[in-house]
């Protein structure tokens, strides 16, 4: 993951480098906080 403050984007590479996916910055913060159970809320796999 990598961000680049110039242009206000997100750069995500998976972990093999097979894809890589461009985010503007809060487009991203709104992607990762989804992944956020809220407060006594347990995420279940």
């Amino acid at each position: 993951m990598t961000y680049l403050p110039e242009e206000s984007k997100v750069t995500y590479e998976s972990k093999d480098a097979q894809k890589e996916k461009v985010f503007d910055a809060l487009e991203w913060l709104a992607a990762m906080s989804s992944h956020v159970p809220d407060k006594g809320e347990q995420m279940v796999r």
